[in-house]
């Protein structure tokens, strides 16, 4: 298993201004969706959610191209494929989440892949090259928006999460399972390194109308009491089954380590498999914290 690092005939981006109309399906057209955060290294980038974030009154359908990843050729900007995570997001998550390009054996087959721990709670793994889904899974625990994905990788989402004018308790937070920290990869252990939060909010929707120099989320969130906890997950994308690695010293060979943020650090041998919780003192979307493995980061 390698990580791509080759230059493609189309480039990942997403972005709703460079989206086309496809039949039947209406391309969102509130440009609040914009790319943002780090992107991979042929170019791949996510999309933004978007708004207003907790009320879809005024959005009605999948609201494309938010919350996606899109394959556009350079020169002309044709579309040659996208995959929209989540559709009609309504709990202010993105596509924003660093993408990895890997050619691995996926399946007992050598594939082209683009990965990624999304901010809504699944894992993805899909074809780079044809954007076809592959498999998906929750890297997460508290994870309650959605039963699963179907057999295209959309979420199956539960009704009960949707947000209301009274409240509802929806998992994982508004900060996401993960947000703008990168990730890294071990191409020795084939494990895919990424810092997730367990964290649950409450999501409430009020009515809102878009002024210029404004936010315009449509809603507020709340905590629901019980405080978030951050583990680095160690995730097989072959299957996407996941661990909290155990920490070690700070010098064990081919160990996979976060730098210090706020007083703490973690660190594991890339095989670990032995659960521990990872004490964190900082916010979930600080951007120091970053998988570093023998010294360099695996982007």
């Amino acid at each position: 298993m390698t990580i791509h690092t080759q230059i493609f005939p189309f480039v990942i981006l997403a972005s709703v201004v460079l989206a086309q109309e496809l039949p039947g399906r209406r391309v969102y057209d509130i440009r609040c969706a914009a790319c943002h955060g780090a992107g991979g290294e042929g170019g791949e980038r996510g999309a933004g959610n978007p708004c207003p974030d907790y009320n879809g009154d005024q959005r009605l359908g999948d609201n494309l191209y938010s919350d996606s990843v899109v394959a556009v050729e350079p020169q002309t900007g044709k579309l040659r494929w996208y995959f929209q995570f989540t559709p009609h997001d309504l709990h202010d998550w993105d596509a924003q989440q660093t993408p990895m390009l890997v050619d691995a054996n996926f399946q007992g087959r050598p594939r082209k892949l683009l990965v990624q721990a999304n901010r809504n709670g699944f894992f993805y793994v899909l074809d780079r090259i044809t954007g076809e889904f592959l498999l998906g899974k929750p890297f997460v625990e508290k994870l309650t928006w959605a039963s699963g994905l179907d057999s295209k990788g959309r979420p199956l989402v539960k009704p009960e999460s949707i947000p209301t004018p009274e409240g509802v308790t929806a998992c994982p937070a508004v900060e996401g399972a993960t947000n703008w920290m990168s990730t890294a990869f071990h191409p020795a252990t084939g494990l895919f390194y990424v810092m997730a939060l367990e964290k649950c909010n409450i999501f409430r929707k009020v009515p809102a109308q878009w002024e210029p120099g404004k936010s315009f989320y449509g809603g507020t969130t709340r905590p629901t009491g019980e405080p978030g906890r951050k583990f680095l997950r160690a995730i097989d994308p072959d299957e996407i089954g996941f661990s909290n690695p155990a920490m070690e010293t700070p010098r064990s060979p081919g160990a996979v380590w976060t730098p210090p943020a706020r007083g703490s650090y973690a660190e594991t041998p890339p095989r670990s498999h032995a659960p521990s919780a990872i004490p964190r003192g900082f916010h979930p979307c600080d951007q120091s914290n970053r998988p570093v493995l023998r010294g360099h980061q695996l982007m």
